[in-house]
């Protein structure tokens, strides 16, 4: 199913062809509603009187195939997603000496074992988890009889309605019909990486000594290989052979990523040594006394002032290198 969006004064021709846009479709069809055939021009779409949410069948006459098939493949999963995907991933728990009254060979409810997003297992005082891992987060939402069938990802939609008569248009005006729904943030509860493990400092030096010769900014992207870690249920470890520093152009309280031109030869040699793009890395010090080489650090809580950990810019290349 499609959803077409159309306006009462659009006539049926604007119709097919929004369909014939819709679904890139080649040759002849038909447009049905309740068993009625629409013709291919003629009246404006408010003569059938359509509501929101009226269903058209869409009947193939000719070869109305796409130009371009749309393929379902999906890209290939790491090595240690598959392995995740086959662990029960089901903490073990010990006999309680105090509370099972069983043999050894037998189970209670005080030492069976918890599903990995259990919150006994989340807030273990051992050992507690802040956030679960990402594994452990498609569990919880496929749990159930529904095995997540039914699971309710939600699609927001912050677009403001153009074509309320009540006012002029945004941004001159806007009423409590036509502006978007709220929106909430919530902190997400999984993270995709449990864990970041450097091969070797040197890596990390060479960044940090390009930064402390220039007092600029600086950022790379991070090369390794994703492995599973122990210490979460169903956790990953992103472990980093390599950084890589693109052109930028950075100051002393941020950075500018440049056009790269080199950056197509450098994955393909990652990909010949077994590695591939786990993250990006960027400075946050400021340069205190230059001579002495101190820094100050801006990301803390003190004295009972807050600070952010991200900046807005930074934010947003976050998301954009994440989109991508």
């Amino acid at each position: 199913m499609t959803r077409v969006e159309m306006k009462d004064y659009d006539n049926v021709f604007a119709l097919y062809s929004e369909v014939r846009h819709k679904l890139n479709l080649q040759g002849n069809f038909e447009l049905t509603f309740r068993e009625r055939v629409l013709p291919k021009s003629g009246p404006s779409l408010a003569s059938f009187k359509f509501v929101a949410g009226d269903i058209l069948t869409l009947v193939v006459t000719d070869s109305a195939v796409p130009s371009e098939p749309q393929t379902s493949e999906l890209p290939p999963l790491d090595e240690v997603d598959v392995q995740l995907e086959s662990d029960p991933g089901l903490v073990i728990r010990k006999r309680d000496a105090q509370f099972c009254r069983h043999g050894d060979r037998q189970q209670c409810i005080h030492c069976c074992p918890l599903e990995p997003y259990d919150e006994a297992v989340q807030n273990n005082p051992d050992h507690p988890i802040k956030f679960m891992s990402f594994h452990t987060y498609l569990r919880k939402l496929n749990k159930g009889v529904d095995k997540g069938k039914f699971t309710n990802l939600e699609t927001l939609n912050c677009k403001i309605s153009p074509d309320c008569p009540a006012h002029p248009p945004w941004p001159a005006g806007i009423c409590t019909k036509c502006q978007p729904s709220a929106v909430v943030l919530r902190r997400q509860p999984y993270r995709h990486v449990d864990y970041v493990e450097f091969e070797s400092e040197a890596a990390v030096g060479e960044l940090v000594n390009a930064w402390r010769s220039s007092g600029l900014q600086r950022a790379g992207w991070l090369y390794g290989r994703y492995e599973r870690y122990d210490q979460v249920p169903l956790g990953i470890r992103a472990v980093v052979s390599a950084i890589y520093e693109p052109p930028q152009k950075g100051d002393a309280n941020g950075l500018q990523l440049l056009d790269d031109p080199s950056l197509g030869a450098v994955d393909n040699v990652a990909v010949a040594l077994g590695l591939q793009k786990v993250g990006w890395i960027f400075t946050d010090l400021v340069a205190a006394d230059a001579k002495t080489g101190t820094v100050q650090c801006t990301r803390t809580i003190e004295d009972g002032a807050k600070s952010a950990l991200f900046t807005a810019t930074e934010v947003m290349m976050a998301a954009r290198y994440a989109a991508d």
